[in-house]
């Protein structure tokens, strides 16, 4: 099961739809995917920002929680349909390889995607408080770019990746 979530486009660069975000991150250099954030600790919301590199066949996803595997985790995924509608869905991966099919709880916000030129953009709020795993220091972030089957992910030959964000104590500023 997948929330669609409505999602406006936004212009090449200028995903991130607000304040200059704080943090950067490096998971993959041979991507180039790259996860840019800023935490409003007041508000209880983190925007979040993905960049890779990937074709307009290929989704790219974030999760949230659970472990160095995919299971137990919090998904979103950005695509283009084959008639070139941009989709943004949260999932909730039950096990550790498949497609995910738990039932998401996790709410996202101010979605906003673009695929470019061989590069993807994906932007969007989450509320502190919302998916399985409420976003704190030390979550584990799994990142994937994948290909599309029948216009949703298959997780057949993608490209991935787990690692440990300070989501909360990163310093302004940081690049990690």
């Amino acid at each position: 099961m997948a929330l669609a979530v409505m999602l406006s486009l936004c212009p090449l660069h200028s995903c991130d739809s607000g304040p200059s975000l704080s943090h950067r991150l490096m998971f993959d250099a041979g991507s180039q995917f790259i996860l840019q954030w800023t935490a409003d600790i007041p508000k209880k919301m983190l925007r979040l920002c993905a960049t890779a590199q990937c074709s307009e066949h290929q989704y790219i996803s974030l999760g949230f929680g659970g472990g160095y595997k995919m299971q137990d985790m919090d998904m979103v995924a950005a695509f283009l349909e084959e008639d070139g509608t941009a989709v943004t869905r949260t999932y909730y991966s039950e096990t550790p390889v498949g497609f995910p099919t738990g039932r998401p709880t996790m709410e996202i916000r101010n979605v906003s995607q673009v695929f470019d030129n061989g590069t993807a953009h994906l932007c969007f709020t989450r509320p502190f408080h919302t998916g399985h795993h409420p976003i704190q220091d030390g979550t584990f972030v799994s990142w994937a770019i994948g290909s599309l089957w029948d216009d949703d992910m298959d997780d057949h030959g993608m490209q991935r990746g787990t690692q440990k964000v300070q989501f909360l104590s990163a310093r302004a500023g940081s690049e990690l």
